[in-house]
């Protein structure tokens, strides 16, 4: 007897027909391909937009907004770049006015207006730290103020992987940062989050300060509770994890000319011996590790060779060169001393480009470069490659954050 072919009593909807599925993957693939084709125009777009350069406003003992006018300046004509200026928010106010009303005094604009962080549209993609002066470095409640909004510029920028420029007493605070960061994760290690393992290992623990939690809050109170300790600790004590050197602080700061808004006081005090470990600041100068450029300096204190943070790599050391160093007295024939082998730049070993540099590499921002010899004309343009190093890299990060936004959108299903 023949087999007879079963009759399915399912009905297949149309929406589940070959053509119909078909027909839709094609649409989905067209809508992706418009998306991805928006998305591609849009950071074209934005890789040619300028960006900006956040930097930490400093004040002086003088007229208040000299140093902050001299940051802007140099890193706008080097850079080429906006800038944007950004206070703690106790001297905020204080701090727009004295550098509104010292840029209308000068006889020179700047290459760009100075932007205010929080009404600037343009994306902060890079950080610049500037140096401090004696006079308020040596105020504990002012510069108590700036450390702490200072380490939380560098926080941010660490966890966005924004690159960052620390240069003379800005590098002092990086150094403290980044031992900030060391010390975070011995806490860790300390606060151990296993309530398996409290009952044996608490008596035999004891004596190394490891503590056992078995709730989460607890464990979350105790590690906050500990860096806010550290922080405090670094905020209070500004010597931390530095010590002094000798002969290195040039009795004048570079400035700006009164006249002209060229770089005054850009003294070469010494040579530094690139260390093979450094990667971004050999690649930023362009340089092989035995060279040794020559340096501005006039800074009195040096991050401490006994104390490297996890994760540091030493960048430059100090080499002393009496040809170089100018006369202290030259009636006498006296010249500067600087003390040798002393730390002159690191960097983060991970992550994105993060320099302290000792020197002021910004001061290299020169109008009469026809006066100067065909060696000090290469000097200049190795450290101005520094700041471009930087510009760069923050164009790439602004990139990142873009490519983040499309990921987030595809794993929506928006695309």
């Amino acid at each position: 007897m023949p087999t007879q072919k079963r009759k399915s009593s399912l009905q297949v909807p149309p929406k589940a027909t070959l053509d119909y599925i078909f027909t839709t993957a094609k649409q989905r693939a067209e809508h992706r391909n418009k998306r991805f084709k928006a998305f591609q125009e849009n950071r074209e777009t934005e890789a040619n937009q300028e960006g900006r350069i956040l930097i930490a406003h400093r004040t002086d003992g003088r007229n208040g907004a000299n140093g902050a006018l001299f940051d802007h300046r140099v890193v706008q004509e080097i850079t080429q770049t906006k800038t944007v200026a950004t206070w703690d928010k106790t001297d905020k106010k204080k701090a727009i006015n004295w550098l509104l009303d010292h840029i209308n005094t000068v006889p020179y604009q700047l290459k760009f207006d100075v932007e205010q962080a929080g009404t600037s549209s343009g994306v902060m993609h890079a950080l610049f730290i500037p140096g401090v002066s004696t006079d308020n470095y040596n105020h504990p409640n002012a510069y108590y103020s700036r450390v702490k909004y200072e380490f939380s510029l560098m926080k941010q920028a660490f966890r966005q992987g924004m690159p960052v420029l620390a240069v003379c007493g800005g590098a002092w605070e990086l150094w403290r940062f980044c031992h900030l960061m060391s010390v975070d994760l011995t806490n860790k290690l300390k606060l151990i989050l296993n309530e398996s393992k409290r009952a044996k290992e608490e008596v035999k623990e004891a004596n190394r300060g490891i503590q056992f939690f078995s709730n989460p809050d607890e464990y979350a109170q105790a590690y906050d509770a500990a860096r806010e300790r550290e922080e405090e600790q670094l905020y209070q004590n500004r010597h931390q994890f530095l010590r002094t050197v000798s002969e290195h602080g040039y009795r004048r700061m570079p400035g700006l000319s009164a006249t002209d808004g060229g770089v005054t006081h850009n003294i070469q005090m010494h040579r530094i011996h690139l260390h093979q470990q450094a990667l971004f600041l050999m690649a930023a100068m362009q340089l092989k590790s035995n060279s040794s450029p020559s340096v501005n300096s006039v800074h009195w204190q040096a991050c401490d060779e006994a104390n490297i943070p996890c994760g540091v790599d030493i960048a430059a050391y100090t080499v002393q060169d009496n040809e170089l160093a100018p006369y202290r007295l030259k009636e006498e024939g006296i010249k500067w001393q600087p003390e040798e082998n002393s730390i002159e730049a690191f960097e983060l070993r991970h992550g994105a480009p993060m320099l302290g540099i000792q020197w002021h590499p910004e001061a290299y921002f020169e109008k009469n470069e026809g006066k100067k010899t065909l060696t000090e004309q290469e000097n200049c343009e190795q450290q101005r490659k520094i700041l471009q190093y930087i510009n760069r890299a923050g164009h790439t990060y602004q990139m990142k954050l873009k490519v983040i936004t499309e990921i987030k959108h595809i794993g929506l299903g928006m695309l």
